[in-house]
């Protein structure tokens, strides 16, 4: 059983919707993450309209601490985009194009 105490986490709310106005009336981007299903809807709606940065899905792993690796990933994914676009899978065995489109698949759901 979990006891909260609601007076304080009204107030502790308050402090932090004081401080994501300061920091968006100072221009910095905010990244919202919500993965719980209640709660993704609501944050990628406030994440959109406000313009910032939000994460639904499965966090990926490193996305904070290893950012060099993910900057390659995301690169990986936009040329997979490309590709798929450009009809560049068209020309490859059924096999190697289920593979990129599984690949393309997960890196959609991660990245987008």
């Amino acid at each position: 059983m979990h006891v909260i105490n609601l007076v304080k986490a009204s107030y502790k709310l308050e402090e932090v919707k004081e401080e994501l106005k300061s920091l968006a009336s100072e221009g910095k981007k905010i990244l919202f993450v919500a993965t719980k299903l209640q709660a993704r809807d609501a944050f990628s709606k406030l994440a959109s309209d406000t313009g910032h940065y939000y994460v639904t899905e499965k966090w990926v792993p490193g996305l904070l601490t290893n950012f060099k690796t993910i900057r390659k990933r995301i690169g990986s994914y936009l040329k997979l985009i490309r590709d798929n676009e450009t009809g560049a899978f068209d020309v490859l065995t059924k096999k190697e194009k289920a593979s990129k489109l599984l690949e393309l698949e997960k890196l959609d759901k991660a990245f987008k």
